[in-house]
Parts: C-alpha cells; structure tokens; sequence
C-alpha cells in the first residue's frame, strides 16, 4: 500500500508523464484516437488522487471493521472502475477464501492439539477441563459440548493467556478471510462466558475486558 501511494505521488509530480486512453461507454482519459497528433492528456492530480481512492476501495472492500457507507462512497468516487473492480475482488476474495481455508485444515492436521504436552487430551482450565477430542468442557461430571468458533476462542485464549487480545488479533485468527462484524466477534465471546459461568463482568474468572483494547484470559 505504501508503495502504491508513493508511485502516485512521484507520477504526480513529473508533469511531462503522459497517460494512455482509458475507456468505459462514454467516459475517457488519455490518447483515444487512431490519430497520432491527437490531444495528449497529462497525469494530474486529478488521475492520482482517483487512483488513490480506487487503490483504497480495493484494500478496504473486504475490511469488516469499515462501515458500508464509506464503502459505497469509495465505490462510487472509483467510477467507472469499481464496478469492474468489485467482482474481480469478489472472485480474489472467494479463492483466498479457499486457499487460506485449505491452508489451515493441513496446519491444524499436523499440528498438535492445543495445550496437550502429554497424551491426556484433557487440558485444565481452573475448575474445567477442557478435552480437544470431543471439544467439551467438563465440571463436576457435566458436560458443556462447546460450539465450532467458540471452542477455536477458548483455545486461542488459552495459548495467549496472560496479554491482551484485541478484536482486530480475533478477526484475523479466529475468522481469517470471512466478513465478521465486532459483535459477532463480543457476541462469541459472551457465548465462552456463559459456557464458563463467567457472567459477572464486574468479577470475572477467566475473561477480563480491558476498555477499548480487546481481552485478557487467565486460566489461573
């Protein structure tokens, strides 16, 4: 990105740079003719700051934490590129999406289960287990069957318990590739804590809110 901005800013200033035609219908930039001496148009600022806003709607379009008014703004200001733009992302997004999905199943096949250093699959989590083969908790002899994304953010807490994590850590960890907002992420979250009769947020056991940071799980 940073790269991006500076080949702009350099294009921006070398006045004697000349652009070639760009055409979509009607609208068009640069050399559009057959015509040798036809008009040459310089790069202005114009052109670089548009293609600064087309650089940016293409980093952000896929950001969860962006709201959809700025999205809709920038795709609008990136005319008549973005809509052409947008569904190529799309499809960049969907075989990240595949790839990335592909790329985690083998990590965690040949990795091994989180905090299993024995054989014992049963990980103790103050006065829970937590067994990584059925993806349970277990407390007195009652059994807490843990959903997907939640038994994946309580053995993420586990592994960094002890620092703050912040929301943005769990969206690229927990979700990585998918659209997610925040409060599905505090919402999963809330789910871990009723799973771990942690409720009280004025006394928590194991998830602390640090304000405007993220968590903090201890295990202790």
């Amino acid at each position: 990105m940073p790269k991006a901005f500076l080949i702009l800013l350099v294009l921006g200033f070398l006045p004697q740079v000349q652009a070639y035609c760009f055409m979509m219908g009607p609208v068009g930039y640069g050399v559009c003719s057959d015509d040798p001496e036809s008009i040459r148009y310089p790069i202005s600022w114009v052109v670089v700051l548009w293609l600064a806003v087309v650089i940016t709607y293409g980093k952000l379009l896929y950001n969860p934490r962006v709201h959809l008014l700025v999205k809709v703004v920038l795709f609008f200001l990136s005319f008549p590129v973005s809509p052409v733009l947008t569904p190529i992302l799309m499809g960049c997004h969907f075989i990240e999406r595949r790839l990335g999905w592909q790329r985690e199943t083998m990590d965690n096949a040949n990795s091994p289960q989180v905090g299993a250093p024995t054989a014992s699959p049963l990980v103790k989590l103050g006065e829970f287990e937590l067994d990584t083969v059925s993806q349970s908790l277990h407390k007195n002899g009652k059994v807490i069957t843990l959903e997907p994304k939640v038994y994946q953010l309580l053995t993420y807490f586990y592994e960094h318990q002890g620092r703050v994590i912040s929301l943005e850590e769990l969206h690229q960890n927990i979700w990585p590739g998918q659209i997610v907002t925040d409060t599905a992420v505090r919402r999963t979250v809330s789910k871990l804590r009723s799973a771990l009769d942690d409720t009280d947020p004025q006394n928590p056991t194991y998830i602390y809110s640090v304000m405007k940071r993220g968590y903090r799980f201890s295990a202790c």
